[in-house]
């Protein structure tokens, strides 16, 4: 089909290109801020900074469980934005956010230099100002709207590295990091809202019909995103658990850096999500098609960190951090099979449900069992290599699942 040959309609091309744009602007400005917390504070402050932000994003799934991906879905489908559905995704995660804290707190305690409750307690408003402006711009993205989108992840960052260097450097510290991040995404939160606000009320949308956005419907797609997120940060948990003080902040500098590899296949998942629902089975071919597209993209820039990856750590984060060059090198092996789940998880999420959840259920479980064996052995290496072999059993998954259309459920 010719959807197939050209893989990317060109609205949705652009659209990713704006996105990931955003993304890896971003990007490049957290890792440079992440190189000004890192020389500013010792090994074990940014150990325990690393370890908030990771755990922050593990329980991602409880501050989103797949409502965002559903109102995505649901908006392409509809072709519009409707205020009740925004702010019924944006009230169901800020309810999540809370219980995320609960779980947040006690387990940064446990594995952090200074366990000061303060630190994790102050990172809630991080997690409601992202469930308020990435419940926005998931609707915006579903309406090929994605300049607000690339626009906040660029300004707000910017923020973050500029106003966070002048306080570390007159001797912020951990706190102080915790609370910009806090600050930027609220202060996200309130423009885009302005922005969203602006948007539908010159932009009439239907009343009816509204999302499914019911417990029994997000579940499954909470499951599954949960599990995802767990698996992708447990093992700096794990790290900072098992192995010697200050490698879970090697671990983390390393794990920021194959991140931005993911980007662009991460944007062009979120784009996916609403071409399959608005191409239906013509779209799943497509996502297939974006998934092995993105993989031969990343294969790129992973070469060159497996090549380069002792000067390259050396050279942004310090001396101490070469001794991280093995896992980096490992993990960019990893971003490979991660061009494939980040393009394919958001459409399984919703087209499979249950399936979804099974499989990432599954590889997290695999996941769990790699780190504990290999960490007391291999210590970061150890979990760099469970990342590597989690990641690629859940894109064979995901693939498998996207195959087999029997059962689908229409997004």
């Amino acid at each position: 089909m010719e959807a197939e040959a050209d893989f990317a309609p060109p609205r949705s091309g652009r659209q990713t290109a704006v996105i990931a744009g955003g993304r890896i602007g971003a990007a490049a400005l957290s890792a440079l801020w992440l190189i000004v917390a890192a020389r500013q504070l010792t090994l074990d402050q940014f150990s325990d900074l690393a370890l908030v932000l990771a755990l922050g994003s593990a329980l991602f799934f409880l501050t989103d469980a797949g409502y965002s991906n559903l109102l995505s879905a649901h908006v392409a489908a509809l072709g519009s934005i409707q205020r009740r559905a925004v702010t019924a995704t944006i009230d169901r995660r800020i309810r999540g956010s809370i219980i995320a804290l609960v779980i947040l707190v006690p387990g940064y305690l446990v594995a952090a230099n200074d366990a000061d409750p303060i630190i994790p307690l102050l990172f809630l408003g991080s997690l409601i100002g992202n469930a308020i402006h990435g419940s926005i711009v998931a609707a915006f993205r579903s309406i090929g709207h994605s300049r607000a989108e690339a626009t906040n992840e660029v300004v707000s960052r910017s923020l973050l590295l500029v106003v966070g260097w002048l306080w570390l450097s007159n001797g912020g510290g951990v706190e102080a990091a915790v609370i910009l991040y806090s600050l930027t995404d609220l202060a996200s939160a309130v423009v885009l809202s302005i922005v969203g606000i602006r948007w539908i009320r010159a932009h009439a949308a239907p009343a009816e019909p509204l999302p499914d956005l019911h417990w029994r419907r997000a579940l499954p797609i909470a499951i599954g995103s949960g599990f995802a997120t767990i698996y992708g940060r447990l093992d700096t948990w794990l790290v900072a658990l098992l192995a010697p003080a200050g490698t879970s902040g090697i671990y983390a500098a390393c794990y920021r850096i194959t991140e931005t590899l993911r980007l662009p296949a991460q944007a062009s998942g979120a784009v996916t999500l609403a071409d399959v629902g608005r191409e239906g089975d013509d779209g799943l071919a497509l996502a297939r098609g974006r998934a092995f597209h993105y993989v031969g993209l990343t294969a790129i820039p992973a070469t060159i960190l497996v090549i380069g990856a002792e000067p390259i750590l050396r050279l942004l984060f310090g001396h101490e951090f070469a001794a991280g060059a093995p896992i980096l090198r490992v993990l960019a092996l990893s971003s490979l099979a991660s061009a494939v789940v980040s393009v394919l998880g958001p459409t399984v999420s919703v087209a499979t449900g249950r399936r979804y959840a099974i499989a990432v259920s599954v590889v997290t479980a695999l996941n769990v069992v790699m780190n504990l064996i290999l960490i007391p052995h291999l210590g970061g290496t150890g979990g760099a290599w469970a990342n590597v072999a989690s990641e690629a059993a859940l894109a064979g998954l995901l693939l498998a699942a996207l195959r087999n259309r029997q059962g689908l459920v229409n997004t």
